[in-house]
This record gives structure tokens, sequence and C-alpha cells, in this order.
């Protein structure tokens, strides 16, 4: 029975038993900076804006760093979240700060941002997660669910509360307002391209990042069996 290259990846990976000490910080860093921005969102009474792709990708990270690396499930959505960081990027490229006039809001934004893209990073480097061979299906998986998301959460919630989460009621300031009405198939024209950055940009970051070396386990010291699939 012939087998999927992403399970022959799954079978030929054993994580190391323990979180290392930059991972658990990393972890208790990130944690921090999405509970501060809880307290600034709810302090402002602006507690639906947790559902914005970015405050949500946080929460990814969080769960992936915090699971178990003996279930598949953190590698799953590590893999997706490859797909879908580029939001992060743009956030970074043109931050909408108008409302963050909070004391250390603007600071915590940056901080939370840089977060999504170096946590990523580390994750690779750490060889502590099975990173999957590109793959148009898993792109085209990842965009759909981000945009089942788009369409079904947050409009949903944008047109009850009448607030305009990731800009679904009105553009944001720039380009897409040249559009006029037409700016969202526009938006996720430009979603779906995005997506491919995953070919370019982080397939750079996996391809030419060094791998850490991990000490063997004592099973793998016991048994001599000491080799490791280096993803």
């Amino acid at each position: 029975m012939l087998s999927s290259p992403i399970s022959n990846l799954f079978a030929a990976y054993v994580p190391p038993a323990k979180k290392s000490k930059i991972e658990i910080s990393v972890l208790v860093i990130l944690t921090a900076s999405l509970s501060i921005t809880v307290y600034q969102k709810w302090t402002r009474g602006g507690l639906l804006y947790l559902l914005q792709p970015c405050h949500m990708s946080a929460m990814l990270l969080i769960s992936i760093l915090a699971g178990p690396k003996d279930k598949k499930w953190p590698h799953l959505l590590l893999n997706i979240y490859f797909h879908i960081m580029w939001g992060t990027m743009l956030a970074l490229l043109s931050p909408d700060l108008r409302d963050y006039n909070r004391f250390f809001e603007v600071e915590n934004f940056f901080i939370e941002h840089y977060l999504l893209l170096l946590a990523p990073v580390y994750m690779i480097w750490s060889n502590r997660y099975v990173i999957w061979p590109l793959s148009m299906d898993v792109a085209l998986m990842s965009f759909s669910l981000f945009a089942l998301y788009h369409s079904f959460v947050l409009s949903a919630m944008a047109l009850i509360k009448g607030q305009n989460l990731n800009y679904l009621l009105m553009p944001p300031p720039g380009p897409l307002q040249a559009f006029g009405k037409w700016y969202r198939p526009v938006m996720y024209l430009f979603c779906v391209l995005l997506t491919m950055t995953r070919y370019i940009l982080v397939e750079v970051v996996i391809q030419l990042l060094p791998r850490r070396k991990i000490v063997p386990s004592v099973r793998e010291a016991e048994t001599g069996d000491t080799k490791r699939k280096i993803l």
C-alpha cells in the first residue's frame, strides 16, 4: 500500500521529549502579549475585535507551541499557518493604528505581530515540527479555511454588530478604496496570490535555515536508533 510523502514524514519523525527553554520563552511571551491585547480590548469594549485574523493567529500559535508534538494536529495547524501568515506581514507593512491610543497599545501591537513572524522561524529551526513539502492541495485547503472563516464568521459578526471587522464593511485607507464596491472581490483575489508566499518567502526560510541538532532521548540511546528525519 502506497503512503503519501506527508505520512512518511510523520512516520520518520520522533520529537524531543521536552520543550526547550527557548520554546517555553516564546510561548510565555506570546501568551503575555495576547493577554495584554485581551485586556486592552476589554477596557475599550472591543472584545469582538479579538476575532481579527492576527489575534486568532496568536491563539493558533499558542495552541501549537503548547500542544503535544507526538500528536499530528500541532504539525497540521503549523503547516496551514505557513500559508496564511502573510496577513501579519501586511499588518506590519501598513499598520492601521488610528484607534491605538492607550498605554503600551502601539508597542504591544508590534510585539504581537513580530512574534507571529518570528515564532514560526524558531519552530522551523527547533526541529520539533514536521514541515510538509510544497503542495498545491495544502495551499488551497489553507486558503479555503481562511476564506470560510472570513466569509462566514467575520462577515456574520460584522453585519450583526455593525463593526468593520477585517475591513468587511468598508475598505482600509489605501489602494483598495479605488475599487469602490468591488474592493471585496479584489481583496479575496489578492489574498489568493498572497497565499502563494508559502512557495517563496516561507520556503526560502525552510530551505536555508539550519536545524537544531537534537540530543538522542534515553529510549534512542538504549536502542541505538538515533537516526532522525531532518525536516
